[in-house]
């Protein structure tokens, strides 16, 4: 697995079709792969190599227009000379997007869509919140929290805190933990 800025990918080494590729992937993950720039492409090839791995890329006739599978936009293409021809999937080889027959076999990637948490958190204790123990107690509380109200979700938690001390009106003989959610892409 490796991570994009908006995406985490995931290759699967199995030669599917291009359906039973998309199909694998919007029921365990997200969708078959959308590439938006060359970064994302370049986070691809690393996680799966320069071999051949279908795209999200597809359309339905072959002179129609290539939409992504998640319905996305993006203007990003990096067709090998002579691409497109008629067929109707995309798949990239070497670092290049080729069209192919739907019905080829090739493995391909998933990606899980990554959002962003802004937690906010407000401590009343009678314990030092500066004490690293506190710190890690703070850390698993609201991970547990979050835990308990996403079970269905792929979640990667990263917290950044600045502790400091609270005046005694505050003071509390428990920890208490108040956390306010709010979701952002």
């Amino acid at each position: 697995m490796t991570f994009s800025q908006l995406h985490e990918y995931v290759y699967v080494p199995v030669s599917v079709n291009w359906t039973d590729a998309q199909k694998y992937c919007r029921q365990r993950y997200t969708d078959l792969i959308t590439i938006r720039d060359q970064a994302d492409l370049n986070e691809l090839l690393k996680t799966a190599g320069m071999g051949n791995v279908w795209l999200g890329l597809h359309r339905t006739k072959g002179d129609g227009d290539f939409v992504w599978s998640d319905q996305s936009i993006s203007s990003f293409r990096k067709w090998k000379s002579g691409q497109p021809n008629a067929q109707l999937c995309v798949n990239v080889y070497d670092g290049y997007w080729y069209d192919h027959d739907c019905e080829d076999f090739a493995p391909f990637a998933c990606y899980i869509e990554r959002k962003r948490k802004i937690v906010r958190v407000e401590v009343k204790s009678g314990q030092n919140v500066n004490d690293p123990a506190v710190m890690k107690e703070i850390l698993e509380k609201v991970s547990l929290t979050h835990t308990h109200t996403h079970t269905h979700t792929h979640t990667h938690l990263h917290f950044t805190f600045t502790f400091s001390h609270l005046a005694d009106a505050f003071i509390q003989s428990d920890l208490q933990i108040r956390t306010n959610l709010s979701e952002s892409s």
